[in-house]
C-alpha cells in the first residue's frame, strides 16, 4: 500500500454522523413504548452506542485508505465483513480475517482497527433499527457485544503480530528495538509509515533500507534503526526546516508589520519602537500556525516498568536552604512523599542545603539546624532501608555580595555533588547517607523544594534517558553535547493547592492540577529543532555535566544558569512526565520572582556572541549552537517589551495624532497571548461554553484567559517598571560595579511577605504617578492606559488576598444534635456485634413487618464496623481499653476466615464463620476492606500513650491489608477492575468497574498507591460528563450518592478539582430532582417498601437519572437518611436541615435513622411514602465515619 491511495474518508464520518442522529431520534422513540427486542436493546445500551460513535466520529479525522470506489476506507470494509461474523472471541476473529486478507495492512490500517470496528458496530445497530427484520435484535445484540468487546481486543499484540515494520525493526542491530516500551515502538511504526507517505514508497521497502544501513555502521548509535528515523534525514529534517521557516517569519512578519504601520502613521522612526510590541502581539499567532499539524514529540525510552535498574543509579536531589529546626519535620515530610511516590529500584533522595546567607562563615543557630535535620534523615532511614542522604554545605566567602553562603548558590550545589561523585574531595559540613551509592550514580534529578515529583516521574526519566539516541555525546573540542541529551526535563504544571490560593493565582496559573492520563503537550523548540529550555527541574546526565559544565562558568558571574546549562547539557523536553511546583500568590511576589529572572537573562548578555568570559579569566570560543542563543536572545526581547510598551505611551506627548494607535499597540503587547487564548477556546468550545458554571472557583477557559489578559494589561506599567529596573542594574552590575551579582531572594521568602495594601502603594508609586500624568492627554486609549495604572495597586491588592477555603463550621448545638446521632447508631454495633456473632456485624436488622436479624456479613461491613470502635472512641463513648479489645476481638475472628489471595469472601455467615454459597470474592469488598484496616491503624497509633497492645494490634491489622492482593482482579488489555471471582466456577466475572464515579474509586486508589495496579489504571476510568442547567459533571452508573461521596469517607477531595466539581454536581442533581417531587434529596442503594416470601424488605440502587447512566433510574423514588450523613463532611447545614426534615417525617428509631422513605407511587400510592424501618450495617457504618470526620 503506497501513500497515492491515501486520501480522507469523509464518507464514512458524514454516513456515521447521519446513523448517529437517527440512532438519538430512535430512542428517544423507544423511552415511549414498552416494546421488547431491538428496541429494549437500545434502551439499555444507548449510552454506549452513543459514547462510542462519537468518540469514533471525532476520530475520523485521520486519513485511511479508500477503496477503488472512492467510497470507503478498505480497512473499513474488512471491518465490516469481521463485524458480520458470529463469533465468541472477536480477537480471534480479527486475526483470522487479517490473515486472510489480500495484501499485508498498512500501519495506519491497522493502528485504526479499533476505530473502524466501532464505526461498523454501530452501523449495523442502526441498520438493525432502520430495518426492522426478524434478526434486528440479534444485529443489534451482536453490536453492543462487540463494542463492548472491543476493550479486550489486544490491538498493540495484533499489530506486533502483522505489522511489516515491526518484524523488521525487530531485527535492530543494536538489540535496541526489543526493549523499548510500547509507546516508543508504535512511534518508529508511525515514524517509517510517514516516511514511505512522504516517499511514495511502500512501508517494507522503507524499513527494509533503514535496517541495511543500520547493520552496515559501527556506531552502537547508528547501528540503531531509530537513528535512521529520527537523527539522519526523516522526520527531523522536515521538522527543522518547518522550524527555520517559523522562525525567519517570527521575525519579518512583525518587522513588516511594524514598518507598514509607521509608514501609515508618518512617523518612520516608530518602526523602531513599535517593533517588540507588535512582536508580542503577533507571537501567539505565529507559534500557533508553526505547530498546527505538527505531533507533540514523543521521546523515546526503554521499557524499565516503574523501577530504576542498576544500571542507572539515581538521586533524586531537593535543593533548599537548610530549614530552621523547629522546621526540619516538614521537610521530612517532603522526603518522604517523594519516595513513596518513585521508590522502586535503585533510587535514594537527597537534600542538599546551603546556610543562609549571612556577614560571617558561621552563626549560632547553624548547629541546631543541621543536627534537627540530620536527626530527621537518620529517623528516615531506619523506616525507610537507607533511602535518604543529606549534604550541608559550607558558607564561602562571595566577593561580589560581601557576605557569606554557599559556594555559587544553586549552581554551585549541583556542580559539586557532582563532582562529589565524581570522586573529587569536596568538603561538607554534613554528610549522612548512604554515600557509597552516592558515588555511584548515574543520573540526578534536580527539583526545588516546592516541587511535587509525581508518581513513576523519576523511572519515566530514566527511561527515556537510558534509551541510546538519548544518551548524550560530547564534542571534547568544544566541551558541549552534540547529540542525545544530557538534560530532560518535564512539564510542569501547579499543583492545586498553591494554584487556588488567591484570585491572582488562579487567574495565572489557570485550573492547577495534575491530568490523569499521561498525554504528550506541545512544546515548540522540541518539536521543531528537537532540543528544549531548562528550567532548572529535571534529569541531569552525570558524566555530560561534569565534561561540560565543571569548569565552564566564570565565578560569581552566572545568575540564571539553567538556560545556560540547558544549552551546554542539549535539553530535552519530556511532555508526559509531569512535576507540580507552586505559584506566586499576588503580583508582588511574583514580581520579585520575575525580577530576578531577567536579571539573570542579562547577565547572560554575553553569551550571544562569539567570545565568553573564560573560567579564570580571559575570553574563549562561544560553544552553544544558534537555536540556544535564540532562546537566550528571545528572554531578553521579552524582557524588553513591557518597557518599550511604556516608552510608546510616553512619547504620545509628542505626537499626538498617534497617541491612540500606540496606546492600542501598547495594551495589546500586554494582552496579546491571553487574549488570543480566550479567543481560541471561545472558537474551538462555541459560545456556550461562557454559560458553564463550577462550584470551584474556577473560571471557564475562555473567561479566565480574558481575565488573565486584563490583570496583564492594568500590571503594564508596573511590569515596565520593574523590567527596566531589572535591566538596568543587570548592565550596571555586570560591566561597572561588578557587585551584587549573585543576589537572589527564594521563591519561598517572597511569598512570605505580607500583602498589605501600603505595601503594593509603595511597589507601584512610580506606575501611579506614571498613570496620573498622562491622564492630561487628549485620548481616550491614553486615558485608559493611563486608568489601567492608576488602578494596578487596588488591582494587585484585592487580587493578592488569600482566599478563605475553610468549610462551614457546625454551631455547638448541631455538633450535640450530630453527637446524639452517632451515640445511637453506636448501639447497633454495641447491641449486635456480639459472641453469638463472633463480634462480627451482622448485614441488617429488621423492626417491621417482622423482626428480624440477618446473620451474614460482608468485609465492607467488618471494615466499616471496626472503623465505628474507632469513631466511638473518639466521641468518648468507650475507652481506649474497650476499642482495643473489641477490635481484637473482631480481629481474631477475621482471621480464621476463608479467604483467596488474601481476600475476604463476599458473605460469610456470622454463626458459623462458613462462606454463604455461592461463593463469590468481590473486587469492591476487598478494597474496602483494606482501606479501612489502612485507616484504622493510623487512628489507633493515636491512642498508642495509652496500651502497650496498640502496636501489636496495628502490626495483625497491616498484616491483613498487605495480604489483600487486588491484582487477580485486575485486567492488564482494559486496565479495568472485574467486578469480582466466582469461586464456584473459577472465573472473573465479565463486568468491569469502568467509570471514575462508582463505589470502586477508593479501591482503585488503593491498589494505585500501593502498587498493586499501574498508574494508567486511573487514566483508563471513564469520565463522561452530563449536564445540567448551567452546571456539568461526571456520571456514574445509578446516579447515587454512594458511588459520589462514599469513596470519599477515606480519601481527600480538592477544591479546584474534577473530584470537588463531581461531588457537588451529584449534590445538585439529587436536589433538583427532590424540588421538583417536593420531598427530601438522597437517593443511594438502599432498601425500598416491597418484600420476599419471608416479609424482609427487598434491596438494589435508586438514584437520578441526570448523572445515572442505567435507564429508568427516575420511575421510582426511594430517600436513604445515610446518603445525607454521606455529605456532612462537604456539606454540612445542607445535610442536617436535609435530616431534620426527615426526622419530622417519623424516619428515627432507637439506633438513629431507618434504612429509607419510599416515595415511588407504585408502592405506595400518590402523594405518600413508606418507612423501610430496618438498620443496615454499612449504611449505619458510613453515617456514623462521615459523623465522626464532620465532627472532627
Amino acid at each position: 500500500m503506497t501513500a497515492n491511495s491515501l486520501k480522507r474518508p469523509a464518507g464514512l464520518a458524514a454516513r456515521l454522523k447521519r446513523e448517529l442522529k437517527k440512532l438519538r431520534a430512535a430512542y428517544a422513540g423507544a423511552l415511549r413504548t414498552q416494546e421488547g427486542g431491538t428496541y429494549e436493546w437500545l434502551r439499555d445500551n444507548y449510552y454506549l452506542l452513543d459514547r462510542e460513535g462519537r468518540s469514533a466520529l471525532k476520530e475520523l479525522r485521520r486519513t485511511l485508505p479508500v477503496s477503488q470506489e472512492g467510497e470507503m476506507p478498505q480497512v473499513y470494509l474488512l471491518c465490516e465483513k469481521i463485524a458480520a461474523v458470529k463469533t465468541d472471541s472477536l480477537e480471534k476473529t480479527i486475526r483470522a480475517k487479517i490473515g486472510e486478507y489480500e495484501r499485508p495492512l498498512a500501519t495506519r490500517e491497522l493502528e485504526s482497527l479499533v476505530l473502524m470496528l466501532r464505526a461498523a458496530f454501530i452501523h449495523f445497530a442502526y441498520t438493525a433499527i432502520d430495518k426492522r427484520g426478524e434478526d434486528s435484535a440479534e444485529i443489534i445484540g451482536r453490536s453492543v457485544t462487540g463494542l463492548r468487546a472491543l476493550d479486550s481486543v489486544d490491538l498493540d499484540g495484533i499489530i506486533e503480530t502483522f505489522s511489516l515494520i515491526e518484524k523488521i525493526f525487530s531485527e535492530d542491530p543494536a538489540g535496541v528495538y526489543a526493549g523499548m516500551d510500547d509507546k516508543t515502538r508504535a512511534l518508529y511504526r508511525r515514524t517509517c509509515a510517514r516516511i514511505a507517505q512522504d516517499e511514495s514508497m511502500d512501508e517494507r521497502d522503507v524499513a527494509e533500507n533503514i535496517l541495511r544501513h543500520a547493520e552496515q555502521a559501527q556506531d552502537l548509535r547508528e547501528r540503531h534503526v531509530g537513528y535512521y528515523l529520527f537523527e539522519e534525514g526523516g522526520a527531523h529534517t522536515l521538522k527543522k526546516t518547518r522550524g527555520h521557516v517559523f522562525l525567519s517569519l517570527r521575525f519579518l512578519l512583525p518587522l513588516a508589520a511594524a514598518v507598514s504601520a509607521a509608514i501609515w502613521l508618518g512617523h518612520w522612526w516608530l518602526a523602531f519602537l513599535i517593533y517588540l510590541p507588535f512582536f508580542e502581539i503577533l507571537r501567539p499567532i505565529t507559534e500557533y500556525f508553526a505547530a498546527k499539524g505538527v505531533e507533540p514529540n514523543l521521546l523515546p525510552r526503554m521499557d524499565i516498568g516503574d523501577s530504576i535498574p542498576a544500571c542507572a543509579k539515581t538521586i533524586a536531589v531537593i535543593s533548599a536552604l537548610i530549614p530552621s529546626a523547629d522546621r526540619a519535620e516538614k521537610m521530612g515530610e517532603k522526603l518522604t512523599q517523594l519516595l513513596l511516590k518513585n521508590h522502586h529500584g535503585d533510587i535514594k533522595f537527597c537534600l542538599l542545603c546551603d546556610l543562609k546567607q549571612a556577614s560571617s562563615p558561621k552563626k549560632p543557630e547553624d548547629g541546631a539546624s543541621v543536627r534537627a535535620l540530620t536527626r530527621v534523615v537518620e529517623k528516615l532511614n531506619q523506616s525507610y532501608d537507607n533511602k535518604f542522604l543529606l549534604l550541608v554545605r559550607p558558607r564561602v566567602k562571595i566577593e561580589t555580595q560581601n557576605a557569606y553562603a554557599g559556594y555559587e548558590r544553586k549552581r554551585g550545589a549541583i556542580g559539586q555533588l557532582v563532582q562529589f561523585i565524581k570522586g573529587e574531595d569536596i568538603r561538607f559540613l554534613k554528610k549522612c547517607g548512604d554515600l557509597d551509592f552516592l558515588r555511584e550514580a548515574r543520573y540526578i534529578i534536580a527539583l526545588d523544594s516546592d516541587t511535587e515529583l509525581l508518581m513513576n516521574a523519576a523511572s519515566g526519566l530514566v527511561a527515556a534517558a537510558l534509551h541510546p539516541l538519548n544518551t548524550p555525546e560530547v564534542d571534547e573540542k568544544t566541551g558541549v553535547v552534540k547529540r542525545g541529551y544530557g538534560i530532560i526535563t518535564p512539564r510542569v504544571g501547579t499543583n492545586l493547592k498553591s494554584a487556588g490560593r488567591t484570585v491572582f493565582s488562579r487567574i495565572m496559573a489557570g485550573a492547577g492540577g495534575i491530568t490523569a492520563y499521561d498525554t504528550l503537550a506541545g512544546d515548540l523548540y522540541q518539536d521543531l529543532f528537537g532540543q528544549s529550555i531548562f528550567a532548572g527541574k529535571g534529569l541531569i546526565d552525570v558524566d555530560a555535566f561534569y565534561k561540560c559544565m565543571i569548569h565552564a562558568f566564570p565565578d560569581e558571574r552566572v545568575l540564571s544558569h539553567d538556560i545556560l546549562e540547558g544549552a551546554y547539557l542539549r535539553t530535552a523536553f519530556m511532555s508526559d512526565i509531569e512535576v507540580t511546583d507552586g505559584c506566586p500568590p499576588n503580583a508582588v511576589s511574583f514580581m520579585g520572582r520575575l525580577h530576578r529572572w531577567v536579571r539573570g537573562d542579562w547577565q547572560n548578555l554575553r553569551w550571544l556572541f562569539s567570545k565568553i568570559p573564560g573560567p579564570s579569566g580571559g575570553k574563549r570560543q562561544n560553544p552553544i549552537g544558534e537555536i540556544a542563543k535564540y532562546m537566550i536572545a528571545d528572554n531578553l526581547r521579552r524582557s524588553l517589551t513591557a518597557p518599550v510598551a511604556l516608552v510608546c505611551v510616553l512619547v504620545s506627548f509628542l505626537i499626538m495624532d498617534s497617541a491612540p494607535y500606540l496606546a492600542v499597540t501598547a495594551l495589546l503587547s500586554a494582552m496579546a497571548a491571553p487574549l488570543f487564548s480566550s479567543l481560541h477556546s471561545l472558537f474551538s468550545g462555541g459560545i456556550q461554553m461562557l454559560a458553564n458554571r463550577y462550584y470551584s472557583r474556577v473560571m471557564p477557559a475562555a473567561m479566565s484567559a480574558a481575565a488573565q489578559a486584563l490583570v496583564l494589561a492594568s500590571m503594564l506599567f508596573y511590569t515596565a517598571f520593574q523590567q527596566a529596573d531589572a535591566i538596568i542594574r543587570a548592565l550596571y552590575r555586570q560591566f561597572v560595579s561588578k557587585k551584587n551579582l549573585l543576589e537572589w531572594t527564594t521563591a519561598a521568602d517572597l511569598e512570605r511577605r505580607p500583602n498589605s495594601f501600603l505595601g503594593v502603594i509603595r511597589a507601584c508609586i512610580l506606575p501611579v504617578i506614571a498613570g496620573v500624568l498622562l491622564m492630561p492627554v487628549n485620548s481616550s486609549f491614553i486615558k485608559l492606559a493611563a486608568v489601567f495604572a492608576i488602578v494596578s495597586p487596588l488591582v494587585i491588592y484585592l487580587t493578592g488576598r488569600t482566599s478563605d477555603g475553610r468549610q462551614p463550621q457546625l454551631s455547638a448545638e448541631e455538633r450535640e444534635r450530630l453527637k446524639s446521632y452517632a451515640a445511637a447508631m453506636w448501639r447497633y454495633y454495641d447491641e449486635l456485634a456480639g459472641r453469638g456473632d463472633h463480634y462480627l456485624p451482622p448485614d441488617n436488622m429488621q423492626e417491621s413487618p417482622v423482626h428480624a436479624v440477618a446473620h451474614r456479613t460482608s468485609p465492607t461491613n467488618i471494615g466499616l464496623m471496626m472503623l465505628c470502635v474507632l469513631a466511638a472512641r473518639d466521641c468518648g463513648f468507650i475507652d481506649t481499653q474497650t476499642m482495643v479489645r473489641r477490635i481484637t476481638q473482631t480481629l481474631g475472628s477475621v482471621e480464621k476466615l476463608e479467604k483467596w489471595n488474601g481476600n475476604l469472601l463476599n458473605w460469610y455467615d456470622t454463626k458459623t464463620l462458613k462462606p454463604l454459597t455461592p461463593r463469590f470474592v468481590s473486587t469492591v469488598d476487598s478494597g474496602n476492606f483494606a482501606c479501612c484496616l489502612i485507616a484504622l491503624c493510623e487512628g489507633l497509633r493515636e491512642y498508642r500513650g495509652e496500651g502497650e497492645d496498640i502496636d501489636p494490634l496495628c502490626e495483625r491489622l497491616s498484616v491483613l491489608a498487605e495480604e489483600t492482593d487486588l491484582r487477580p482482579f485486575y485486567n492488564e488489555r482494559r486496565k479495568l477492575f472485574h467486578i469480582g471471582y466466582d469461586l464456584e466456577e473459577e472465573k472473573l466475572s465479565t463486568s468491569f468497574y469502568d467509570l471514575l464515579m462508582s463505589e470502586a474509586r477508593m479501591t482503585s486508589y488503593f491498589a494505585v498507591a500501593n502498587r498493586q495496579v499501574p498508574k494508567k489504571h486511573w487514566g483508563a476510568l471513564v469520565r463522561t460528563l452530563a449536564k445540567e442547567g448551567t452546571y456539568s459533571g461526571p456520571v456514574s452508573w445509578t446516579g447515587t450518592m454512594f458511588e459520589y461521596f462514599m469513596p470519599h469517607l477515606l480519601l481527600p477531595v480538592y477544591e479546584d478539582s474534577l473530584g470537588f466539581e463531581a461531588l457537588r454536581f451529584c449534590v445538585y442533581c439529587q436536589r433538583r430532582r427532590a424540588k421538583a417531587k417536593n420531598a427530601p434529596f438522597g437517593c443511594s442503594e438502599s432498601g425500598f417498601y416491597a418484600f420476599d416470601s419471608e416479609f424482609n424488605y427487598q434491596y438494589k440502587a435508586h438514584g437520578i437519572q441526570r448523572i445515572g447512566l442505567k435507564r429508568r433510574l427516575n420511575d421510582e423514588y426511594v430517600v436513604s437518611p445515610y446518603s445525607s450523613f454521606l455529605i456532612l463532611p462537604f456539606l454540612p447545614h445542607t445535610a442536617l436541615k436535609n435530616l431534620r426534615r426527615l426526622e419530622k417525617l417519623g424516619m428515627t428509631g432507637r439506633m438513629c435513622f431507618y434504612e429509607a422513605a419510599d416515595y415511588t407511587k407504585s408502592r405506595v400510592g400518590a402523594g405518600g411514602y413508606a418507612i423501610i424501618k430496618s438498620y443496615m450495617a454499612h449504611h449505619v457504618g458510613m453515617s456514623l465515619i462521615a459523623s465522626v470526620n464532620a465532627l472532627y
